[in-house]
């Protein structure tokens, strides 16, 4: 599971005019924005359209499918990061009207030739959700890394928050400090947070101000050590690795 609470949003209302390519207009409105992670509703009408659909016994999409004129019933899909290009992830239930008789289409949208198109535009400006290259057709999110770490870190093969699946830190120099349970953090961003417990030298759940439990991975930190204590407890600065 990997979830965490976003608090810094924009929202971008639009409208598609005829001949426009949904996909590439989208992502160019993304860019526009600056936009890098986020949420994308839209309805209309397409003259025509790709479609992929997932088999899941072969764990792949399957070939693409070609759509004539459409209603567009929902077009739901989010924007990520995947090796560091934004990324559009569309998923489409089309009612295709080009035919004798109308039928539903459904699937993951490659691309579609805008007739009109509104669509609104969520925005996660305090995150980015980083998808995964070897997980097969689907690349489902493998880490939230927060926006600041993107910009002042340039090594984005690590999140903060994440449960497993990563690599350790055998790269680095080991700290010289014992990270225990109780232990106080002052986090940058997240403020005073509590440790919870230390599985392993690479990985610390620790308790938010406001009660939340994530997974901090230690890899992307330096933990410095203050004078400051509570109750015994060592009290740590965290500051953010930079690679050069």
């Amino acid at each position: 599971m990997i979830t965490i609470e976003s608090k810094e949003s924009r929202r971008i209302v639009g409208r598609l005019e005829s001949g426009a390519h949904l996909v590439d207009d989208l992502l160019a409105i993304a860019k526009k924005y600056d936009i890098h992670t986020g949420n994308v509703q839209a309805i209309g009408y397409l003259s025509s359209a790709q479609l992929v659909v997932y088999d899941a016994e072969a764990s792949c999409h399957g070939e693409v499918e070609e759509v004539g004129m459409s209603h567009v019933i929902s077009l739901n899909g989010n924007l990520s990061a995947l090796e560091g290009e934004t990324i559009l992830h569309l998923q489409a239930l089309l009612l295709e009207t080009s035919g004798k008789k109308s039928e539903v289409r459904a699937g993951r949208l490659r691309n579609g030739v805008v007739m009109e198109i509104e669509f609104v535009m969520d925005t996660v400006d305090d995150f980015r959700l980083i998808r995964s290259t070897v997980e097969g057709d689907l690349y489902p999110w493998l880490q939230i890394m927060p926006s600041d770490a993107v910009q002042e870190s340039k090594d984005t093969g690590r999140t903060e928050y994440f449960a497993g699946r990563m690599a350790n830190r055998s790269r680095y120099n080991m700290p010289d400090y014992d990270l225990q349970a109780d232990d106080r953090l002052n986090h940058p961003r997240l403020g005073i947070c509590t440790v919870m417990s230390v599985p392993d030298d690479n990985h610390a759940t620790i308790r938010l101000e406001n009660g939340r439990v994530v997974d901090l991975h230690l890899g992307l930190f330096d933990l410095e050590p203050t004078e400051d204590n509570a109750k015994g407890a060592q009290v740590y600065n965290v500051l953010m690795r930079k690679r050069s």
